[in-house]
């Protein structure tokens, strides 16, 4: 299975971690383990803050009356139970509901539960997905992509040691440098992402120093803080995303549109597939074709 993801079909769940209907039943990891050891290969955990005072993150089918697990029990039993019945990727897919913050947060815990398992992209926009093949034994992560200015956009620094492998080089070899190189990137985030929160947790000095600065300074100063948060937050979330997500805004011609031939996941019902084929048929070959290419 050495072509890109988007040519096969995945076994997946959806709100993996309910143990029976979406609107009262239990929030668990056991269901997660269930579909793990059955071949699944797509786990959708809904993300949503935690209502205690600690700050944490909680999985629940959000608006309802279902009961929340936490989410690094959720993590630690995907990675126990990922490749019990196959070697091949799990797909996380995420309904995020955090703050800024809280991705950073997320991004965190990922890196540290899941270490060399998270697969980083070299790029925030992949023109191709990997193969199934190239990340078996790893996790992927697939959500929406939080907004951030156009300047952080863009390929990312690569840190790791080697020269590429080329083109007529065995599977095996351009396998293993992408594993050193995931190793390499990830070390680099957790880095990244861990220095920022040490700086949260110091943020108090930031509001004791300015006793004796003006209100409207205060307000200015504290404005442009919670941006350059927000930004370095993000930054980090968004670095562990490969495939993106999200609902396409307009109609589905707009929908159906192949943006500069970035790869995204597009979410559409089995209705809604059968009327796009039969009212945008051109338009959906053609947003295939871009993903299923020779």
């Amino acid at each position: 299975m050495k072509a890109p993801l988007s040519h096969y079909f995945m076994y997946t769940g959806h709100n993996s971690y309910l143990t029976g209907n979406q609107l009262t039943s239990l929030s668990s990891d056991v269901p997660i383990i269930e579909a793990l050891k059955q071949g699944v290969r797509v786990i959708e955990l809904d993300l949503w803050p935690s209502s205690t005072k600690d700050g944490g993150i909680k999985v629940v089918h959000g608006r309802t009356l279902t009961t929340p697990v936490a989410l690094t029990k959720c993590l630690e039993s995907i990675k126990k139970h990922a490749f019990v019945k196959s070697d091949f990727p799990v797909i996380l897919t995420l309904e995020d509901h955090l703050t800024p913050k809280l991705q950073a947060k997320f991004a965190e815990m990922a890196i540290q539960i899941f270490g060399e398992m998270l697969y980083c992209p070299e790029t925030d926009y992949l023109t191709e997905f990997p193969s199934p093949a190239s990340l078996k034994n790893m996790v992927v992560i697939s959500t929406k992509p939080p907004k951030e200015s156009p300047q952080s956009e863009g390929t990312r620094h690569d840190v790791s040691n080697g020269s590429e492998s080329s083109e007529d080089e065995s599977w095996e070899l351009q396998d293993s440098m992408a594993k050193v190189k995931t190793i390499d990137k990830v070390t680099e985030l957790y880095k990244y992402i861990h220095n920022f929160i040490l700086q949260e947790k110091k943020s108090e000095s930031f509001f004791h120093g300015m006793q004796n600065v003006s209100d409207e300074e205060k307000l200015e100063d504290i404005n442009t803080s919670d941006y350059k948060v927000n930004q370095q937050s993000t930054r980090g979330y968004k670095h562990l995303i490969t495939i993106h997500g999200g609902k396409s805004e307009g109609t589905m011609k707009d929908r159906l549109k192949v943006d500069g031939g970035k790869v995204r996941r597009l979410s559409l019902s089995e209705k809604k597939l059968k009327t796009a084929s039969e009212s945008h048929g051109p338009d959906l070959i053609r947003y295939l074709s871009n993903f299923l290419q020779d």
